[in-house]
């Protein structure tokens, strides 16, 4: 632990097996003294020796001399050695070669697919004559999760039959592999089947396999027969994944959406009353005896956060800031991990920094949400001024990862224990349910310290486009118009920032037990479940790319967020002669476009303009823009009037000759550029609608005859 750094270690304190190794030690070291042992025993009960295991006793000068452990290194072995190996239940065949994928993003937006209305739907009749060219048993050898293996039962990379045989070779064992059975019906045309989550019968929707054997400029089709849901985005353009190794060697190109003739439809393979649904597709490989992947969203696996989480404990500056410690096991025995990123405390300020808390992956199947984690931390963890600026203002607590053994073996929403993480947050089965467990056990001791201002939960969504938050709306806490306000402040401010992908700002309400959960901790400002469509593009940093993950634009919403809560508005001057004295923030954040300017200061009042470039000048705020709205006074307590200057008039004018009523959405905007709240727009307008009636009844009985 830094001396010059505030830790909290919210780590799991199970014994490792280092731990026990030690403990096997000083018990031969203390064996050949009873009643030293005895004694010993004696002083180590509470409250002078707490019962744990990072205290260790030492025999020095006659006495003996308590010390700390030292402070476990990351993944648990010398950060100088391997990188913890994942584990896999004991029964799950694993080959023994490693699969990697190179990181690329495309030049261009990738276009959607457009139906022709000539699209098959290929219907397979059960037929024995069909050849079965893979299937994959070894997942129901048991009923239930019994003990894991590391790298799982090692196996051999399947091979062709011989050289002649034109017929492709299918493998999905290895990390977040999923594919159960493929039947060949024609000699270029297969069926396939995904395997549901483990030690389930349900929730096939992600798929991840290797094709091999192939032959270059023939047109192969592939159907996948066994989905669950009866929309997906495949029905509005959505294309399969493809990679080739040979195309990653020779042109750099990585994952890419390809296929035509796509359709996704319902067909005749339901049983016990429930439908099945297919996603069929056609497509031409570029290489022959090529090695090829397809997939349903691009592949974060476990071993990736791991070799991430390395670069970043090998980074001797990034790693001042950002400690990563094990927040738990999982049942598997793969390490959950929790990153505390904020700048080096030293001194009793300290407690005054709120909290912002993330989480991702949950679901193994919504692999997005990793990507726009990495988004996330690869600007937090940057130099620009506006991530230092961030780190100095708050602590983050993030969790790139729930649901590690999920990912590990390919399961689309469920861990190990054939449950729904998401759906346990209030279960008190620890054993089952750790990472859930250890995050509420973690956000309720981070509460005690200090105020948590967000909780974010990183998700993704197989039938909506785009970018979008839920918020816990539904809460006794959410009835004051305030707190109404405050809880779009945040989603809004993102889907300025990211017109392109955030799409729905305000956060409607959600039944997931998780958000809800987390929001009935009382000091909790807000909570928000961020989905993103699986249509979206790949969200990475790329210095080249021309797209800007939606996860580093998280950044610039919570920075102006705490700007909007955290500094003090100026007092408005009756006098319209009198100018404050005011240091603006030199540069506007665009909300017709969503650009920001690349180099925030901390602004004492934002400069904010709609759909134009450059500076409009300073806009004086009012000083009630902070404040709560009350309860409407009584009729005898006269409120203060808002008095607004000539340039905010001049905006209000121009809404109010585009529209005299406008939505709730409307006012939020306009509170937020103005500077003020909502219930003052409302009023405003409410006035302004009054002098326009009262203006027009006057033309009227101009015209009228005497």
């Amino acid at each position: 632990m830094s001396e010059d750094s505030e830790e909290e270690d919210y780590s799991d304190r199970s014994i490792s097996d280092d731990d026990e190794s030690d403990e096997v030690a000083f018990v031969k070291f203390v064996s050949d003294d009873i009643h030293r042992c005895a004694l010993l025993a004696d002083s180590i009960g509470d409250p002078f020796f707490p019962r744990t295991t990072q205290i260790l006793l030492e025999y020095q000068l006659g006495r003996w001399v308590p010390r700390l452990r030292e402070p476990r290194d990351l993944y648990g072995v010398s950060s100088s050695g391997p990188l913890s190996p994942t584990r896999w239940p004991y029964h799950c065949e694993v080959i023994d070669e490693k699969v990697q994928h190179i990181e690329w993003t495309p030049f261009f937006p990738e276009p959607v697919y457009v139906p022709t209305g000539m699209e098959i739907e290929p219907v397979y009749p059960n037929s024995k004559e069909d050849t079965v060219v893979y299937l994959a048993e070894d997942a129901y050898k048991e009923p239930c999760f019994v003990y894991s293996r590391v790298g799982g039962n090692l196996t051999s990379l399947k091979q062709p039959v011989d050289n002649c045989d034109n017929t492709l070779v299918f493998e999905a064992r290895f990390e977040s592999g999923n594919l159960q059975k493929v039947v060949k019906v024609a000699d270029y045309e297969y069926q396939l089947t995904v395997r549901p989550d483990l030690f389930t019968n349900k929730h096939t929707q992600w798929y991840y396999f290797q094709v091999t054997n192939t032959q270059a400029e023939i047109a192969y089709r592939f159907t996948i027969v066994n989905f669950t849901k009866p929309s997906s985005l495949y029905n509005r353009g959505m294309k399969p994944l493809f990679y080739s190794e040979k195309e990653a060697k020779i042109h750099n190109i990585g994952w890419q959406r390809i296929g035509d003739q796509i359709k996704y439809y319902k067909n005749n393979l339901g049983q016990d009353g429930h439908h099945s649904f297919s996603l069929t597709w056609t497509f031409q490989f570029p290489h022959s005896k090529d090695t090829c992947y397809f997939a349903h969203c691009y592949p974060y696996t476990y071993t990736n956060l791991q070799e991430y989480l390395s670069g970043i404990n090998s980074d001797p500056v990034r790693s001042k800031f950002c400690k990563i410690r094990v927040l738990c096991h999982t049942l598997a025995r793969n390490m959950v991990y929790v990153l505390t990123i904020t700048t080096p405390l030293k001194n009793s300020d300290s407690r005054k920094r709120k909290a912002v808390i993330l989480t991702a992956r949950v679901h193994p199947g919504e692999t997005n949400s990793s990507w726009i984690m990495k988004g996330f931390l690869d600007y937090i963890l940057g130099d620009s001024s506006d991530a230092r600026l961030l780190r100095d203002t708050f602590i983050f607590k993030v969790i790139p990862m729930l649901n590690p053994d999920g990912v590990i073996v390919g399961n689309y929403r469920c861990s190990l224990a054939g449950r729904d993480l998401n759906r346990n947050y209030t279960s008190l089965l620890k054993e089952s349910y750790p990472s859930v467990w250890y995050t509420r056990n973690m956000i309720h001791r981070l509460m005690e310290k200090r105020e948590v201002i967000l909780y974010c939960d990183l998700h993704g969504h197989s039938r909506k486009q785009n970018i979008f938050m839920y918020g816990c709306d539904g809460s006794s806490r959410s009835k004051t118009k305030g707190l109404y306000l405050q809880q779009r402040i945040f989603p809004l401010m993102l889907s300025k920032n990211c017109p392109n992908k955030c799409t729905d700002h305000t956060p409607a309400q959600t039944s997931h037990p998780g958000e809800v959960y987390q929001n009935k901790l009382n000091s909790m400002d807000f909570v928000v479940l961020v989905d993103d469509g699986d249509d979206g593009e790949k969200e990475r940093k790329d210095e080249a790319g021309p797209l800007i993950p939606p996860g580093m634009r998280m950044q610039s919403s919570l920075q102006r967020h705490s700007d909007h809560e955290r500094i003090p508005r100026p007092h408005v001057s009756p006098d319209p002669s009198t100018k404050p004295n005011l240091q603006m923030y030199q540069g506007t954040l665009t909300l017709g476009t969503g650009t920001v300017h690349p180099r925030h200061q901390i602004p004492l009042s934002s400069s904010v303009s709609s759909g134009s470039e450059g500076s409009q000048g300073p806009m004086v705020s009012s000083d009630k823009c902070d404040q709560q709205v009350q309860p409407e006074a009584p009729r005898k307590q006269r409120k203060d009037r808002t008095v607004y200057s000539q340039e905010q008039k001049l905006l209000l004018q121009e809404r109010f000759g585009q529209c005299m009523d406008p939505s709730l959405e409307e006012h939020v905007e306009l509170a937020l550029m103005i500077g003020v709240t909502e219930y003052e727009i409302k009023i405003w307008f409410k006035h302004q609608r009054a002098k326009y009636k009262q203006k027009n009844l006057w033309k009227i009985h101009e015209v009228l005859p005497e």
